[in-house]
């Protein structure tokens, strides 16, 4: 049974990443409107990000992220074209409140970058996949690796980024983020295509993680507001899910995004059905905050923005070159 499962859950996201890639159909028949150009694609049942090449970790048996990411790399194309011919640019954005370890370290790039780069630097291939994962980090917290923190200035990989972050993260908090980090690192790669992990275990309540993080659905830096973000850059954009262990919250939280990717509102009431008293005691659609101290404090806020500050001038060096 398990077998079939991983065959189900990397084959998703590989069809996923096909329809990111496929040609634009011709006609109207319907075998060529299965095949047709997609600009964003959505596979909740993906985003296995800690399986390893050898062996499963972390409740992931099948690396379907990777798989995912590489299709796009081989059969991509850039969205802008250029007069040199090029390899497409792949933005791995991982917010699951756990470090996304598998794809940082499939694809890291084997060649080193100082700063400034030496001559032969200069010359060496370009890294085609930029890894940036935000999640939370604590001793013993899985996965418990000295990858998981903070990426400096210095680094001799800076394609491949981590930011963690301290206890009760809130929405303020990934909005800070999102602004300060993420959008210098996309500006600075100008990736073709996004492939955007939601880890739905960051939102608030999820017992399973016990307070590591607060995030929400609805707000300035929540859920919501991150997947329009990331709408605004105009790329072609794949969401994968990830972990969430709070049934009723994970649901809301796919919701809510697929309601924005379809631009498709919905109501704020969780509509009566099978499972409705789980959404006990709202009934609502949106998560609400738990009293979690967020220890993410501006002086740590202004330690990562510096940081990764640096290593966004370090790709722009890299791709400028």
């Amino acid at each position: 049974m398990y077998d079939n499962y991983a065959r189900w859950i990397a084959g998703s996201t590989l069809t996923a990443a096909k329809l990111l890639v496929s040609e634009p159909s011709s006609g109207d028949s319907d075998a060529e409107d299965d095949i047709k150009n997609y600009d964003a694609v959505i596979n909740w049942e993906g985003g296995r990000h800690h399986a390893l090449r050898d062996r499963c970790s972390g409740f992931c048996y099948v690396q379907d992220v990777v798989l995912g990411i590489d299709h796009l790399r081989r059969h991509g194309q850039p969205r802008i074209p250029t007069a040199t011919p090029r390899k497409p640019r792949i933005m791995y954005l991982d917010l699951d409140v756990h470090f996304g370890d598998a794809p940082a370290a499939a694809f890291k790039h084997p060649y080193r970058y100082s700063s400034p780069m030496t001559a032969s630097q200069k010359r060496q291939p370009r890294p085609t996949v930029m890894t940036l994962s935000i999640h939370h980090q604590s001793p013993g917290f899985f996965p418990s690796t000295p990858d998981a923190d903070l990426t400096l200035c210095t680094t001799s990989t800076p394609c491949t980024v981590s930011i963690p972050l301290h206890r009760g993260a809130s929405a303020p908090t990934y909005a800070h983020i999102w602004r300060t980090c993420i959008e210098p690192l996309r500006t600075a790669f100008q990736p073709d295509y996004v492939v955007l992990l939601l880890g739905m275990d960051a939102l608030a309540g999820d017992a399973l993680v016990d307070g590591a993080a607060n995030w929400l659905t609805s707000g300035v830096g929540g859920v919501d507001w991150c997947v329009e973000q990331a709408m605004k850059w105009g790329v072609k954009l794949m969401v994968l899910g990830g972990g969430g262990y709070d049934r009723a919250n994970t649901a809301r939280g796919w919701a809510v995004v697929t309601s924005r990717l379809l631009d498709r509102p919905i109501p704020d009431d969780v509509p009566t059905h099978d499972y409705w008293p789980e959404y006990s005691p709202s009934f609502q659609m949106h998560v609400e905050s738990t009293a979690a101290k967020d220890e993410n404090d501006p002086a740590y806020l202004e330690h990562v923005q510096r940081e990764i500050g640096g290593v966004a001038e370090r790709i722009k060096e890299i791709f400028s070159s």
